[in-house]
């Protein structure tokens, strides 16, 4: 006796509904892949340059960027309207010279949201100074602060700014006539007069700076010896540093001290990170006292191949410390979060972006909610990148957002901790046409069959 066949039709649903059944599978498992309690990362490339790269967020916590172009030898200021820098922003050039300007720039932001910078003219290798006038920066007031005679002597090479509490820019800077750190104090916002210290005049002494001003307003400076392959903090003892404890924070031996980045904990204690160049380590030292005469602490909380370039340091809520940096070895980009103050235990560390050669003049703040925002530069695309960490540790997949990146970088970037949410959806998309088609082929030949 013949087998009663099924119809054709309830045999294509059949088909179907085990389609959709696998589809739904393969979804639970794409979403189930990503950390628990992690969101997305994003990445935009807002303006092509991206060297020597100095952020800060404005009142409504969007980016706002100074970096270098060295295509066209202009310094550049990006003001995001997006918090992760996605939507519509604002570029300017300030410095509209014919002068190569814009190398080794540092960033604060006035009253208003309004960006102020040094940076060094490489042409006649002096320190200037930018007022940007306006949120958008198109009223700059530009200066020369350092000349010196003769000239094509390099002035200014490293430099750092922070406004005080009159709204006035204070700055530190390294000057090699000299070789010595000095400091300025200006008498205005816009700096039309100021007033500059010698503060560490031993030889060759006060690269990387990174300048903080305590709760008296007092600057605070983080610094590399070059002479003593040393780390050295400087605590002014009043405004304009005429007294001052300097400190050897680092001198155990080998080339310590380049790339620092300072900030100071609830009790005025420096915490700093910067790079050891012999041992190829990302160094983390917690000072036991506002002078960093005793009690510190020195954490190598990196030390897997060659890490720790060009750091940027911020403290969390806990005082834990967060570090941006560059991984030489994998020429990508790397972020530590510290599992407390001394950065001894519990730390995490990501890299939220490692597709092509990335990482390099970092610059860290962070969000509302304790989430980093770091930009750098992509040497691959030759262009300034923006990750905004979708959590504090930014231990997400990271997904790629555009601005000016061609799509194919969209598509490639990934970062090591999972593929891009670009690339999930797009085969996500693939499995939807191979499970339609496989359907389609079983309900044919069911069809046929019958």
């Amino acid at each position: 006796m013949r087998a009663t066949r099924l119809p054709a039709r309830p045999r294509v649903a059949a088909c179907l509904r085990a389609g959709a059944f696998v589809l739904l599978t393969v979804v639970v498992l794409l979403l189930s892949a990503t950390p628990a309690g992690a969101a997305q990362n994003t990445i935009a490339q807002p303006d092509d340059g991206g060297q020597y790269t100095s952020l800060e967020l404005d009142s409504a916590g969007n980016p706002v960027v100074s970096h270098y172009d060295a295509a066209i030898g202009e310094l550049r200021i990006v003001h995001c309207a997006t918090a992760d820098c996605t939507g519509s922003r604002t570029l300017a050039s300030p410095d509209a010279t014919t002068n190569d300007v814009g190398e080794r720039t540092s960033l604060a932001l006035a009253a208003g949201d309004v960006p102020v910078a040094t940076y060094y003219d490489v042409d006649v290798k002096d320190l200037k100074f930018v007022h940007c006038g306006n949120a958008a920066c198109t009223a700059p007031t530009i200066r020369t602060i350092d000349s010196v005679f003769p000239p094509n002597i390099n002035v200014g090479l490293f430099s750092s700014i922070v406004v005080n509490g009159s709204g006035n820019p204070v700055i530190a800077y390294y000057t090699e006539p000299f070789d010595i750190l000095k400091l300025v104090i200006c008498s205005d916002p816009t700096c039309g007069t100021y007033n500059d210290y010698d503060v560490d005049a031993v030889a060759i002494t006060g690269l990387y700076p990174s300048l903080k001003l305590d709760a008296l307003g007092f600057p605070v400076i983080s610094y590399y010896d070059q002479s003593a392959a040393d780390l050295k903090v400087v605590r002014c003892q009043d405004a304009t540093c005429s007294t001052k404890v300097i400190t050897t924070v680092d001198g155990s031996g080998g080339d310590a001290g380049k790339y620092t980045s300072l900030a100071l904990d609830a009790a005025g204690f420096p915490v700093v990170s910067y790079y050891n160049e012999s041992q190829g380590d990302l160094k983390v030292i917690h000072c036991g006292d506002a002078n960093c005469s005793g009690g510190n602490t020195i954490a190598s909380p990196d030390s897997t191949g060659d890490v720790g370039q060009h750091t940027s340091l911020v403290l969390d809520a806990a005082g834990n410390p967060i570090v941006s940096y560059y991984n030489v070895t994998g020429t990508a980009l790397r972020v530590l979060h510290c599992g407390n103050a001394a950065c001894m235990a519990g730390n995490t560390i990501t890299t939220p972006d490692a597709a092509g050669n990335v990482g390099e003049y970092t610059s860290l703040a962070l969000d509302g909610v304790g989430s980093p925002v770091v930009s750098y530069y992509d040497a691959s695309d030759m262009k300034l990148n923006v990750l905004h960490c979708g959590d504090p540790a930014c231990a997400g997949t990271s997904i790629a957002v555009g601005g000016v990146t061609e799509l194919s970088n969209v598509l490639q970037r990934s970062g090591s901790v999972g593929h891009s949410p670009l690339f999930g959806l797009g085969a996500l998309a693939g499995l939807v046409l191979v499970t339609a088609a496989v359907g389609g082929l079983v309900a044919l030949r069911g069809h046929r069959a019958s």
